[in-house]
């Protein structure tokens, strides 16, 4: 094919053998690679767009994709103008490539793999694997795209790997081939010590021995310089052999194959894992490695996970020549017993005498074999002495006599050997977030459709077997709900799926929410300890101290992890008790120094918990402490880090205050009802906020001061919450609460945060006045009690008002007084809202350019904070500035994304506005049906919040639809002027007056309309509203004198503020005269 991509190394496209250059942009690279390294397969653009930009809003990343894969096309066709359509296939929804149309050194690559290992083929493997998978190629900004790149990395330099160490090993007799190769496979994996001893072997071969030892002292350099250890027993005794090896002599070569000894049969499918079963493989392959144990709870899959890494390790080169042997030890009662049951299933006659590990470790010696040693936990008990347990004593013989032998042992606690390597077997994944219905049947970000994760292919392999017409599409989310619940723990999914036979899966998810008694073994030929969930957990019990039980009952208490800090408050344990439940599989570390227990076991531990009021008392005076200590972090220089911070314990800090409420624990409350305010607004969660406020405040009765104080705080809080979900009745009434505590509690705190938020409400409501009024208040208490913090979001509030009132030079000098305020403070959420008022300010006084900057700095530092509302805010902002400069592409993008923001966080009022900015634009491109759909939304939603501010000229907008369609526009006339006049809004005001002198035109009363603009222009005498009032009297009557008048006063606002309309009606003026 004349395009040809190479993906091993760095990227480069060619076509006729000829470099393209201009693939210089990383996310088109990235695009074009996993296109490429998925071929005709045809891909949602909603997947593509969220791989790739995964923190942007759909339409940002929808348009981000369209222009990436323009830009891919106008690259292509540069070079061949039918390329693009041969290699592509696009509809409105999907993007397919077809590999046919291109030659692709990665797609060799694969179809090698897959042929037998002839040397020919694994010589072209080598050839073609020239380097990293897309070397140098990083997209931070998209986490996902970076882990599914980086398991393509993983895969390619495995398959790379095996197929240089198979090529060496079919070259073990042709040293030369073996120096050539080598040095390749040790560029991949420097520390891979089979390697090293190839080329040993082969210097020897040649004759060099010096060359040989040299490369061994380059092992043991690397090996001590980057890992700390020494040279593994092969080496150093391959190393001894050259030293003292006759000329003639070669060491011998390690075995291709291995025989399986005593391994269960596979009853089913092995699902998942292969990551794992890679790296279990790799390290068993490495001589260092003498003990490799798989830890885990019961359940987890252990014991499948040992036999199928056998299974694939015999199909490869090894070093077990002598084969691997599976061990059961479930049923042995003791140490002791060790000895004599390896020896009886090894086959290894006894002498009689009294200690069989005599004659066990004697026919050991010299052999090379992989012991898998299954349910070795209960082995590990300490003897009454306190000496090592039996079983350990043996391991450890076995291992000082016996260097070829290895060990993989299956345990639900560690060995605690110096030569044991732990791999901790973890919970099969699924998604981990809900799924929404609508996407449930299609691709997420991980390229995986929600059905295709192990998890769920588990339970849907076992539940066929039970109902062969299973259809799992139509139980997509009870599926995955099953997954959620069981925590992707295979034994607990096989128990819930065999539930198939009785109930649907609707059924099994109400069956799993009740009891944890329901997942039970159905199968006769489990294991005892296997027969339930229950049964698993109990066994496991039995092997802890009752110190440990005590700690892992308490440590139920916990929600989505804990800290080492938490569990020695809340479970009042010992560092060396938590480190037991972690070598027991109990407890396992979850990155970020955090620590998580399995539900399913948290769940049985918790039945288990003999005082549970006091340890939940304890959980949630931890944890609302620690909420009150972080908050004053969110309002400082690195809120990002703060929020971080508390986002990790969400579930702790959730069930915390539930209890705090239900025990109508005041402390604890008052503790936490601003950073659980502050938290939830940030989150975007303001509904769960208001339903956990509303909760606290029912919950308080008592009238004693402190405790009407903090009544009328979570009064405040819970009004604030509701005037950004749309409440505003509600909220209004929480306020008026509010305000009467605080004044039977004589408490100016509370006093000024009532304030302050009726103060908001009243401004948004046109009450202007009785918004001053409260503010003014307002800001007088925060000074007395010493809050500058709440002091400038009283100025933006006071700012607000003068901004809505059109004084916009006074809305100015509060939002500067804010910002100073912000900057003594080094409050970044703070300087986000300071300035994006100095930008709306800017933006009236008709300074487009400075107000684009000063909502651009808003908007880059919301970005980086994550303050979802901000965000949108601002961008709502920058869309009116657009639309006024003209720019109606930007102002419909920042419209759109700012809309799409304010649904996800149910933001009525905001969502309102943004609905109508977009309407307008429609309006001004003449897109009136569409228009009029956008302006229906807006109206219905400002009718329910209130916001009567917006909605008079959301009303005017469609009015002047309706004159231009000729329809009757009286009523919502009549409405948006009335609306204008209550709230005293005089831009709409003006509005109405223009549009109800153009509808008595069009029903013939010229006369009737030439009045009321004649009334008009005695009323409003700026020179914006004089222009706007001669220029539709012009319109009306077409009168020269009326158009000149109008010129002059739109050369005088264009001057001054050059908003569009102004420049666009100008034009349209002298074009005429």
């Amino acid at each position: 094919m004349p395009l040809t991509l190479t993906l091993f190394g760095p990227f480069e496209a060619r076509y006729n053998d000829t470099i393209i250059p201009e693939f210089t942009v990383e996310k088109i690279i990235a695009l074009f690679a996993y296109l490429a390294l998925e071929p005709g397969k045809a891909h949602r653009r909603e997947t593509l767009a969220a791989l790739l930009w995964p923190d942007y809003p759909n339409e940002t990343a929808l348009r981000n994709l369209r222009q990436s894969v323009y830009r891919l096309r106008q690259i292509l066709e540069t070079y061949d103008p039918a390329l693009p359509d041969t290699l592509f296939t696009q509809t409105r929804q999907t993007i397919t490539l077809h590999s046919d149309a291109l030659t692709l050194d990665t797609a060799q690559f694969t179809a090698g793999v897959q042929q037998p290992p002839t040397p020919a083929t694994l010589t072209q493997l080598a050839t073609l694997y020239r380097g990293e998978l897309l070397t140098g190629l990083s997209l931070p900004d998209a986490y996902a795209f970076d882990e599914w790149l980086n398991i393509q990395r993983e895969i390619f330099h495995q398959q790379a790997i095996e197929s240089l160490s198979r090529l060496l090993a079919l070259s073990e007799n042709q040293p030369d081939t073996v120096l050539a190769l080598a040095p390749r496979l040790l560029a991949l994996e420097p520390w891979h010590e089979e390697t090293h001893r190839q080329i040993m072997r082969a210097h020897l071969r040649n004759g060099n021995r010096s060359l040989a030892l040299a490369q061994f002292q380059d092992l043991k350099t690397l090996l001590a310089r980057e890992l700390g250890v020494e040279p593994a027993p092969a080496t150093l005794a391959l190393s001894h052999q050259i030293l003292t090896a006759a000329p003639t002599d070669e060491p011998a070569i390690e075995s291709i194959s291995a025989p399986l000894q005593n391994f269960p049969a596979a009853h089913t499918p092995f699902i998942g894992r292969e990551p794992d079963l890679e790296t279990l493989t790799r390290l068993l392959h490495d001589p260092a490695c003498r003990v490799l144990t798989l830890t885990g709870p019961g359940g987890m899959g252990k014991t499948r996970l040992g036999i199928e890494t056998a299974r694939r390790l015999s199909t490869r080169p090894n070093r077990f020549p002598d084969g691997m042997v599976f061990i059961p030890l479930a049923q042995i009662e003791h140490g002791g017993l060790l000895a004599s049951t390896l020896a009886q299933t090894l086959r290894i006659p006894l002498q009689g005498r009294a200690d069989p590990r005599l004659d066990l470790l004697a026919s050991l010696k010299s052999r090379r074999l992989l012991l898998v040693l299954d349910n070795f936990e209960h082995l590990l008990q300490p003897s009454s002495d306190n000496s090592p347990p039996p079983a350990i004593s043996l391991l450890v013989e076995i291992l000082n006599e016996a260097p070829g032998v290895a060990f993989l042992v299956t345990s639900r606690e560690t060995l605690t050997l110096q030569a044991e390597s732990v791999f901790p077997v973890e919970a099969l994944p699924f998604p981990r977030d809900p799924v929404p219905e609508a996407s449930a049947h299609a691709e997420v970000a991980n390229t995986e459709a929600p059905l295709a994760f192990p998890a769920a292919q588990l339970f849907i392999q076992t539940a066929r077997r039970h109902r062969p017409s299973f259809n799992p599409p139509a139980f997509t989310q009870d599926i995955l709900t099953i997954c959620r619940l069981t925590n992707g723990l295979p034994l607990a999914l096989e128990m819930a799926a065999a539930w198939m036979r009785v109930y649907d899966c609707t059924e099994i998810v109400q069956q799993l929410t009740q009891s944890l008694d329901f997942l039970t073994n159905p199968y006769r030929d489990a294991p005892p300890r296997q027969r339930s969930i229950r049964a698993v957990f109990a066994a496991s019990w039995e092997q802890l101290t009752a110190e440990q039980r005590r700690t892992l009952a308490a440590l139920s208490v916990f929600r989505g992890g804990f800290t080492v800090q938490a569990a020695l408050a809340v479970a009042q344990t010992s560092v060396l008790d938590l480190a037991a439940l972690v070598e027991k599989s109990f407890i396992h570390r979850a990155g970020e120094g955090r620590y998580e227990i399995h539900e399913l076991l948290r769940q049985f531990a918790a039945e288990h918990l003999p005082d549970p009021d006091a340890v939940h008392a304890r959980h949630a005076a931890f944890y609302l402490t620690h909420l009150a200590t972080q908050t004053p972090g969110l309002n400082g220089p690195t809120p990002q880090e703060t929020l971080a911070t508390l986002r990790r314990d969400l579930d702790n800090l959730r069930q915390s205050w539930q209890w705090a409420v239900s025990h109508a624990e005041v402390k604890l409350i008052a503790q936490g009802m601003d950073g659980l305010t502050q938290l939830t607004m940030l989150n975007g969660t303001n509904q769960e906020g208001e339903t956990a406020l509303a909760q606290a405040l029912a919950a308080l009765t008592t009238a004693t001061p402190d405790h009407l104080a903090v009544r009328s705080l979570l009064s405040s809080y819970l009004a604030w919450l509701r005037i950004g979900l749309g409440k505003n009745q509600v909220a209004a009434e929480n306020i008026q609460a509010a305000l009467a505590l605080s004044e039977q509690a004589q408490d100016a705190t509370s006093r000024a945060y009532a304030l302050s938020i009726d103060g908001w409400l009243a401004q948004t409501q046109g009450r202007f006045s009785d918004a001053e009024s409260a503010l003014r208040e307002a800001i007088t208490l925060f000074e007395q009690t010493n809050n500058p913090l709440q002091r400038s979001l009283a100025l933006i509030r006071l700012g607000s008002i003068d901004w809505r009132r059109g004084d916009f030079e006074n809305a100015l000098a509060y939002y500067l007084q804010s910002l100073a305020l912000e900057q003594s403070l080094n409050n970044k959420r703070g300087l986000t809202r300071a300035y994006g008022g100095i930008g709306l300010a800017y933006f009236n006084l008709g300074k487009f350019d400075d107000a684009l900057a000063y909502l651009g700095q808003a908007l880059q530092l919301d970005r980086e904070l994550g303050n979802q509302p901000g965000v949108s805010r601002h961008l709502g902002n920058m869309g009116t500035t657009y639309m006024q400069k003209g720019n109606y592409p930007e102002a419909l993008a920042c419209f759109h994304e700012a809309r799409t923001m304010a649904q996800k966080a149910q933001n009525k009022n905001e969502l309102a506005i943004w609905l109508g900015n977009i309407a307008l634009i429609l309006l001004a491109q003449t897109e009136y049906a569409e228009a009029l759909r956008y302006f229906d939304d807006a109206i219905q939603m400002q009718k329910e919040t209130g916001d009567r501010f917006n909605l008079c000229e959301t009303l005017l907008g469609k009015a002047e639809i309706y004159l231009i369609q000729g329809r009757d526009a009286q009523p919502l006339l009549e409405e948006g002027a009335r609306l204008s006049d209550d709230i005293q809004r005089k831009d709409t005001q003006l509005r109405a007056h223009l549009l109800q002198a153009r509808a008595l035109a069009q029903i013939g009363t010229p006369a009737a309309a030439h009045s009321l603009l004649e009334s008009t222009l005695e009323h409003f005498p700026d020179p914006e509203s004089q222009a706007r009032i001669f220029y539709e009297r012009w319109k009306i009557e077409g009168r020269p004198e009326d158009a000149q008048r109008a010129q002059a006063h739109y050369q005088t606002c264009v001057a001054r503020v050059p908003k569009i309309e102004y420049k666009t009606r100008l034009a349209e003026i002298q074009q005429t005269l």
